[in-house]
């Protein structure tokens, strides 16, 4: 979705461009030159989707990045003034009246946040991984005994373990990961720190994509059977 034509007008956002449609490269490389770990195209993406500043998202980004992506608390001129965001909730901006201006702000938090995520859970996956070259170490044992390794651990699954290593079926969509489980007749999707768990059915899952609308449960599951919404999948525990 983009959000050009009412983001632009809510937040009377001065948006400059280059003659190729682009941000001026100088302009992203000076926004970061404190370190923020989310990638300057990324912010860049980010802005041109909403149609915003760089400065104004690369500072709710900021704000974000403090808490992991959990919750925000901003007084950005950009975006409305003071507001407040918290994962799985809607944003209040200013009096909180404005419900255009929330759901882009929501939205916004959204997608810094999702990112935000993703990023945290590559660099736990990397940590716990033991590198192949420690792993061939020559020990030796009272002189008799030489131990060498020279395998690969499996990251763990960001899916609860006791549905396996295998899913049928493994993708992204608005950034969120999904895996589906034939077997188990079950489809899951990774949203912010939790999972959401769906009973398939008879439904042979194929891929998940986006719908007209946004929303979560406007989400398009695409089966062998045909195409169904997120919402006519009765969600479960397990």
């Amino acid at each position: 979705m983009m959000y050009s034509s009412c983001s632009a007008e809510m937040l009377n956002s001065n948006i400059v461009w280059n003659e190729d449609d682009s941000y001026n490269e100088a302009m992203v490389r000076n926004s970061f030159v404190g370190g923020h770990m989310l990638n300057p195209h990324f912010i860049t993406n980010i802005a041109r989707k909403y149609a915003l500043p760089i400065e104004v998202v690369r500072q709710l980004a900021s704000e974000l990045e403090k808490t992991g992506g959990q919750s925000v608390r901003f007084d950005i001129k950009g975006l409305g003034g003071k507001g407040l965001w918290r994962i799985n909730q809607a944003a209040s901006v200013g009096n909180g009246f404005n419900t255009a201006l929330n759901e882009v702000v929501t939205d916004l938090c959204n997608d810094i946040s999702t990112e935000i995520h993703a990023i945290n859970g590559a660099e736990s996956e990397a940590s716990t991984m033991i590198s192949k070259d420690e792993l061939a170490l020559k020990v030796d044992l009272d002189d008799t005994v030489t131990l060498l390794a020279p395998t690969t651990l499996k990251p763990k699954s960001w899916w609860p373990e006791h549905y396996g290593q295998d899913p049928e079926k493994t993708g992204n969509v608005t950034g969120m990961r999904f895996a589906y489980f034939a077997q188990q007749r079950r489809l899951i999707l990774s949203q912010g720190l939790r999972n959401r768990i769906f009973d398939t059915g008879d439904y042979n899952v194929q891929n998940v994509v986006a719908g007209q609308e946004s929303g979560f449960f406007n989400l398009i599951v695409l089966t062998i059977e045909g195409d169904i919404q997120l919402a006519d999948l009765p969600e479960v525990a397990q």
